[in-house]
């Protein structure tokens, strides 16, 4: 399959085969009933350039208008029956039928119909010598922009103008229509920095260097169309070159059905960790697993990941015998060099000590036979640097194994101790003439020595088990010299200076400590039970939020000392609860400051420390940041009912209100003075009324403002009801009728019987479902109980922060403090006191008596995994019909 990145754009744009770099935000079925349709976003490529100047990151730009289309595809099908239609009393009567249907799916360029895309992709038919159709720019480039451009790309609340059902090549606004001229840049993009390339072709006849270490730039990975060199020149004309890349040879992502975990401890510990064991018949093209037996892997060709820092050259550098960086050149320039490892690096995820485990993706929780499992694994290069040489000096970088960071052994994973990482150890500055005469044996001015152990993140999965010491050499493991007693991830711990000769730096070291405190340690925290794997802090996958912060699944709701919910479950960070009996500000601050610097001793015996809390926040972007708040009840009239006919939902508040127009100012109210009329839900849901069928149900709610009360820790939410029944309730239903029918209806999922007996059971359900034309599918739902239960400690609804703080974000510094120590270098004697000087970090707005209003955290926006809290995540809704059945309710979430 051919396919086109965004900087190759013009080479594929005309090619209706190809794979253009796009992707569609909010990607989906087309309906004529939807609001909008899904948004093409371009996919190009972010580069980050760092030096010791700092870093900045570029992208690339297409000059032109940037019209996208999916590769030219076509799913004919043909069916054709014969059978015995069954009679049901005065319904309808019996008959032979034979049916026949034909039809297809066709997706492509849009073509016909269409005048708009014809005169804009005759922009760069002939690209000029002064033209630049793609190029790189810094990202927020203060470079005044051309105007002219900006005129004719139009402004944002323009649209291509349709006339009787033609795109036509005119734009339509608020104010009218005007034409639309071709867009194209008649000058070159103005830029502070610039970002330009060679590929491996041009690299070898005009690179800095014209070899990668003396290997050819062009070789069975490194294609002659691919970047091979990068070159960032600065407003005063140095140039950074970045002349290695370092490439990923091989990747490959594969996808399966699995065979469901056994019920209980089993599922919940997959549910949990997200991973799941498979067999090497399943990740194969011989699954039998699961319903449809599914088996697919993509294979990605060799891209580069990164490319190397290989020189600095000064604006009147000059390489005058065109051999790259050497001394006989004019001008400034410092050269890179790099070692590359002799032996491939395998990796993969997810990584585990064992082989055969993949990402586990349970699908419905109810339906046994979804379930799939995926894995990606890769070989790459890795590359170190070695040494940096200016005129008169060179630093050299020494290297050695480490015992974490362990590769994969092959793509069903396993731990290789032979494919390893290596550490810096220490860096020697020479002078570069000792150094030449001499090599290996020239005496280093000056050492920069680097001390480690394997403490944070004890028990990771790729760390060797190893028992050694500093320097390499096997010791027991209770030895109080063992680095690797917690077989964590890569420490550092000490950094010290000798210079040449003179050693004595090693004794006036820096060390560096970190927070290990134990997260069970916080006052009247709930115990975790002992064989839990939370009830230690070594490492667990997935156990981070949303932010990625550190997160033990366990508090994420404790009912009877059990957890309630896994991470994948409730990704958002834990929030302020005022009706608990211990301080989720303290666990938060706790789990933000896990593993963090917290203080180093300097060689003068000084020690500089930090405090760390979690961040907050109080708005996301101008609106209020919202969260989830648990469910305990659901009334009708006042009295305990089933969903289907509640009329409201019992909230827990995690801040007490006094009254209802409390509770409506703290959980409703918007910066604008409008309150909330459309509430979002997410319930675990007992979809058909059997033991185990649960399942979450997503939607909105509208508010019945009037009749909502609150009081304490508890609101009764009111909610206008759809077709008389609770909107969650017809939202679960709609849920069981599209997406799990076999739960809906009895005997309707026939592909685990033979085929006669599917027969039967066929004509028979057709039989017993034929009462939805008699009553509507809500009545049977109800009859049935259908989601009239849901696990109130799985249930939630999304209300504003009522704290003006919404914790998350990761860490943020609370106090920095500088300690002299002298008390303890004079024996701590009391004639001699130590000094201490630091700094508060307070992150809160307060009123003219300190009182506290509001953080003065402002989101700019908030991640995509359990987004359900991003308060910009609207409902826009639209109705699917549907003949001789049930209209289907859906929504778009704004922001589209």
């Amino acid at each position: 399959m051919p396919a086109y990145g965004y900087l190759n754009y013009l080479k594929g744009r005309k090619n209706t085969d190809a794979l253009l770099d796009f992707n569609r935000e909010k990607d989906g079925m087309f309906l004529t009933s939807a609001p909008s349709i899904p948004t093409p976003v371009a996919t190009q490529d972010f580069f980050t350039a760092t030096s010791q100047t700092g870093s900045q990151q570029f992208r690339p730009y297409f000059a032109g208008n940037y019209i996208v289309y999916d590769r030219a595809h076509r799913n004919p099908s043909i069916q054709a029956s014969a059978g015995v239609t069954i009679g049901a009393g005065w319904i309808y009567k019996g008959g032979a039928r034979v049916e026949g249907t034909a039809g297809g799916a066709t997706t492509g360029k849009w073509v016909s119909g269409n005048d708009y895309t014809g005169p804009q992709e005759s922009a760069y038919n002939t690209v000029g010598a002064l033209d630049e159709p793609v190029y790189f720019k810094q990202v927020g480039d203060p470079a005044e922009p051309d105007q002219s451009f900006i005129e004719k790309a139009g402004i944002a609340t323009e649209q291509v103008a349709l006339t009787g059902g033609v795109a036509s090549a005119s734009y339509k606004s608020p104010d009218g229509t005007r034409s639309s001229p071709v867009l194209h840049r008649d000058v070159r993009d103005r830029r502070n920095y610039v970002l330009t390339y060679l590929n491996a072709r041009q690299a070898k006849k005009y690179g800095l260097e014209k070899t990668i270490n003396g290997n050819p730039r062009i070789n069975g990975t490194r294609k002659t169309h691919h970047i091979s060199e990068m070159t960032v020149t600065d407003n005063e004309g140095k140039r950074m070159v970045y002349g290695i890349p370092v490439y990923n040879i091989k990747q490959e992502e594969a996808t399966f059905a699995v065979q469901a975990p056994a019920v209980g401890s089993t599922t919940e510990n997959a549910r949990r960790t997200g991973t799941i064991g498979y067999t090497s018949t399943e990740a194969s093209n011989q699954n039998q697993s699961g319903r449809d037996q599914l088996y697919m892997k993509e294979t990605t060709p060799p891209y580069a990941t990164s490319f190397l820092l290989t020189g600095i050259l000064s604006p009147d550098y000059v390489d005058l015998t065109g051999d790259g960086i050497s001394d006989d050149d004019i001008g400034t320039a410092v050269k890179f060099s790099y070692k590359k490892q002799a032996n491939i690096y395998k990796w993969r995820a997810p990584y585990n000590e064992g082989a055969n485990t993949a990402n586990y993706n349970e699908g419905f929780l109810s339906d046994r036979s979804d379930d799939k499992a995926n894995y990606v694994y890769g070989e790459k290069e890795l590359w170190y640097l070695d040494k940096i040489e200016s005129k008169t000096m060179i630093a050299v970088f020494r290297t050695s194994p480490r015992e974490d960071g362990l590769g994969a052994s092959s793509k069903n994973g396993g731990r290789d101790n032979n494919n390893r990482q290596e550490k810096l150890d220490k860096i020697e500055l020479f002078s570069k003439a000792d150094y030449i005469e001499n090599g290996n044996n020239a005496k280093a001015i000056k050492t920069v020595h680097f001390e480690y152990d394997y403490t944070l993140y004890p028990e990771v999965p790729n760390n060797s088990k190893t028992n050694i010491d500093k320097n390499g050499d096997s010791v027991d493991f209770g030895d109080n010299t063992n680095i690797n007693k917690k077989r964590g991830k890569l420490t550092l711990r000490k950094v010290y200076f000798t210079f040449g000769r003179n050693v004595r730096g090693e004794s006036n070291p820096y060390v560096f400590e970190y927070d290990e405190r134990l997260i069970s340690s916080i006052t009247n925290i709930p115990s975790i039970p002992g064989g839990d794997g939370e009830d230690t802090d070594n490492y667990l996958p997935r156990q981070s939020d949303r932010w990625g912060t550190y997160k033990k699944s366990f508090y994420n709701r404790v009912a009877s000392g059990n957890r309630m919910m896994n991470n994948s479950e409730f990704p958002y960070t834990i929030q302020e609860d005022d009706a608990t009996g211990y301080s989720e500000r303290e666990l938060a601050d706790r789990l933000a400051s896990k593993w963090q610097l917290t203080q180093i001793t300097t060689p003068t015996g000084g020690i500089i420390s930090a405090e760390y809390e979690s961040d907050d926040y109080a708005y996301v972007q101008n609106r209020r940041a919202m969260q989830m708040c648990f469910i305990k009840g659901i009334t009708s009239e006042g009295n305990a009912t089933g969903l289907g006919n509640a009329d409201k939902l019992v909230v827990h508040l995690p801040k007490s209100v006094s009254n209802t127009e409390q509770f409506k100012n703290l959980y409703l109210k918007q910066p604008d003075g409008k309150l909330i009329d459309k509430m979002f839900f997410k319930v675990f849901a007992n979809i058909d009324n059997n033991p185990g069928h649960y399942e979450y149900v997503h939607g909105y709610a509208t508010l019945d403002l009037t009749n909502c009360t609150a009081s304490g820790n508890t609101a009764l939410i009111a909610l206008k009801k759809v077709n008389g029944y609770n909107p969650v309730a017809t939202a679960a239903w709609q849920m069981l009728r599209t997406d799990l029918p076999q739960f809906a209806y009895d005997n309707y999922d026939n592909t685990d019987v033979q085929d006669g007996a599917a027969a039967i059971r066929s004509i028979v359900s057709a039989i017993g479902n034929l009462r939805e034309i008699i009553q509507p599918f809500e009545k049977y739902a109800i009859n049935r109980k259908f989601s009239d239960k849901i696990d109130l400690n799985r249930s939630m609804v999304r209300l504003n922060n009522p704290d003006m703080k919404k914790i998350g974000g990761g860490a943020r510094v609370k106090k920095v403090q500088i300690s002299d120590d002298w008390e303890e270098m004079n024996g701590n004697s009391t004639l001699v006191k130590g000094a201490r000087y630091g700094q508060l970090y307070d992150y809160a707005l307060r009123d003219k008596n300190g009182n506290f209003i509001a953080s003065s955290g402002v989101a700019s926006y908030e991640p995509q995994i359990g987004n359900e809290e991003n308060p910009f995540h609207e409902p826009v809704s639209f109705t699917e019909k549907v003949h001789w059945a049930n209209d289907r309710q859906h929504f778009i979430e704004k922001p589209y």
